[in-house]
């Protein structure tokens, strides 16, 4: 495939994805990468990581996980 100039691709082809990097063929996902229906537990799953990220998990004795 010829690419024009400023077209270059942002992320090679690889396995479940078209050659712009947009996921494929993905469960929860459309064909363009975009997610579809998150569940409670997915959603939930993702906030914990995202506290996780920004350290706001406390163990039992008040300090911070990380």
């Amino acid at each position: 495939m010829a690419l024009w100039a400023g077209q270059a691709k942002a992320v090679p082809e690889g396995p479940g994805r078209d050659g712009w990097g947009r996921e494929r063929n993905v469960p929860g996902r459309d064909g363009a990468g975009k997610v579809l229906a998150v569940t409670g537990l997915e959603r939930e799953k993702n906030h914990l990581q995202l506290a996780c990220k920004l350290h706001m998990i406390e163990d039992w004795n008040g300090t911070f996980l990380s």
